[in-house]
């Protein structure tokens, strides 16, 4: 099978599972009905009231996730450190701090927050990162959904043969490429092309696939089935990531219409719920609206009514006709259903959808009058609540985060300029000069993943601690045996705890007053002592003077 025909049958397969899956999770997350439906309640004279808890639900799963990853200014990617003595390497902190250079410059933090929303919304989200030569600099951008496809046959995320892209370039950027190199045609195809972009400001259809071979990938790129470059690479600039996983159907005919490179579906989750809350919802905008202008039937002589019209929504008036059309003068108020069922219905409803999201009140910002009663009872929901999420963003870490971050620190160890490690590292040069740094063998962490599991952690300490506060009976020596294991398990074993618990080193000048002092002391109470002496030498004198004149 031809590489087009692989390309081509990537993306039809990917659009016919799909392609109507994501055009109803767009649909749900931009708040709009479906046609027929708004049309029906425009008819009818009904609310179409749409309730926007697919977009809120989405927007405070991200709203989660860039406060707890992308908020802090620090780069979250660094080269680990396997020495057993905890020194770090001149190497190592020479990479680490072109990473962190890097990171700040090149601004990668859109393109990552756009692979999240993505895969909360269209079950994947993917990226690319390449070395801008223009810039000087890594550059991470987002690729939407429908721009890229996968072996259909893989079995996981991890499992893909093949990785086809399909983009747009203008005449002017084919051109250059072709004099830069990039693209490499052969001669028979190259006056084809050339006919192909005469117009430079005409965009031109590009397919490109990546194919596994061996340890690294092989690229192929077409303009009209007209092959543009034909390379291999070590490493593959897409990287792709999820935040459920999908588990393969049971019946092999149902496994069809599935891309197990696509993770689960997380509005899949509560896209139901989205309809039945935007029914209930409208059905008690209809009810409130019945009651304050309610239908009026003028009952003429009880004989015939249009059931149509009772259908027509309120603040109806009907009038009841039959053979003699004579009025009877009486008019019928149609009374409302009661609306207590309907309420208890939404907080059914609204509970489902937490129980399936993992999205509480809480997030929401929607808490009630017991939730303020205590503090300490609202962070432990909370943080018990965003298991949910927790789990999400570590598998979004470990299929997309962590691959993005080994190549975008391998790309700066590639590409970084010597004078630049040279002014990090105040005239040294570690890891080698450019163009001769080739075996990447750093190991490469990601704060990605551990910074909800941080701030669960320490919200629960914190709330243990304030309770045990609140019981007087607390030894404080206990207290502090608790917070010197707590630093131990969140700082690591070679954290000097001991030094936040030791007493502080004396001052001179206070010691020297608190000598001062204590002579003081000593001389006062030397004085003190002496005039009690006196005083008793005294008494003892006139003692004796009695006793000697006889009158004791």
């Amino acid at each position: 099978m031809s590489d087009i025909t692989l390309i081509d049958e990537a993306f039809t397969e990917q659009e016919r599972i799909y392609k109507e899956e994501w055009e109803e999770s767009e649909q749900l997350f931009e708040n709009k009905h479906a046609r027929d439906l708004k049309k029906r309640a425009k008819k009818r004279n009904r609310s179409a009231l749409f309730v926007p808890v697919t977009q809120n639900t989405i927007l405070i799963a991200y709203s989660v996730f860039t406060s707890s990853f992308l908020n802090n200014k620090k780069c979250p990617i660094k080269a680990i450190n396997d020495s057993a003595d905890g020194e770090i390497a001149d190497d190592l902190r020479a990479l680490n701090m072109a990473i962190s250079h890097y990171w700040e410059r090149s601004k990668p933090r859109l393109a990552i927050s756009q692979a999240f929303m993505s895969a909360l919304l269209y079950r994947l989200g993917a990226m690319a990162v390449y070395w801008d030569k223009s810039r000087g600099a890594p550059k991470a951008i987002h690729i939407p959904t429908t721009d890229i496809a996968f072996d259909p046959q893989a079995s996981s995320p991890d499992d893909v043969e093949y990785v086809c892209y399909r983009y747009k370039l203008s005449g002017r950027d084919i051109k250059n490429k072709l004099k830069s190199g990039y693209f490499t045609p052969k001669k028979r195809d190259k006056e084809n092309i050339e006919s192909l972009i005469e117009r430079e400001t005409e965009r031109q259809k590009i397919k490109e696939i990546y194919k596994r071979d061996g340890s690294g990938w092989n690229c192929k790129t077409f303009i009209n089935d007209l092959c543009l470059r034909d390379e291999s690479f070590n490493d593959i600039p897409f990287k792709w990531g999820i935040v459920l996983p999908q588990l393969p159907k049971i019946n092999k005919t149902s496994r069809q219409d599935q891309i197990m490179a696509y993770g689960g579906s997380f509005v899949g989750l509560f896209k139901e719920i989205q309809r039945e809350i935007n029914q209930k919802r409208n059905q008690k905008n209809d009810l409130q609206e019945e009651r304050i202008t309610p239908t009026a039937i003028i009952n003429t002589d009880q004989i015939a009514i249009d059931p149509n019209e009772m259908q027509s929504g309120p603040g109806k008036i009907i009038e009841a006709k039959g053979a003699n059309n004579a009025l009877a003068g009486n008019i019928i108020w149609r009374q409302p259903a009661g609306e207590y069922e309907l309420n208890n219905d939404l907080g059914i409803v609204n509970q489902d959808l937490e129980n399936a999201t993992g999205i509480n009140n809480i997030l929401r910002g929607n808490t009630n009058p017991s939730d303020r009663r205590s503090q300490a009872a609202l962070t432990l929901v909370n943080s018990n609540s965003s298991s949910r999420l927790e789990d999400m963003i570590a598998l979004i870490n470990e299929t997309l985060f962590s691959h993005f971050a080994k190549t975008f620190a391998r790309l700066v160890y590639k590409n970084a300029p010597d004078e630049l490690i040279m002014k990090l590292t105040g005239g040294k040069n570690p890891i080698g000069v450019y163009g001769a740094r080739r075996n990447f063998d750093y190991q490469i962490g990601v704060e990605f993943g551990n910074s909800l599991n941080q701030q669960t952690l320490i919200n629960n300490i914190i709330t243990a601690l304030q309770m045990v506060q609140q019981n007087p009976a607390v030894n404080p020596n206990a207290i502090n045996r608790l917070v010197e294991e707590i630093l131990t398990l969140l700082l690591g074993d070679n954290a000097r705890i001991e030094e936040i618990f030791a007493p502080p080193p004396p001052d001179p000048q206070a010691l020297e007053e608190q000598a001062a002092a204590q002579m003081e002391q000593e001389r006062a109470a030397a004085e003190q002592a002496n005039i009690q002496a006196a005083i008793a030498a005294q008494e003892e004198q006139k003692r004796i003077n009695k006793f000697v004149e006889g009158t004791l």
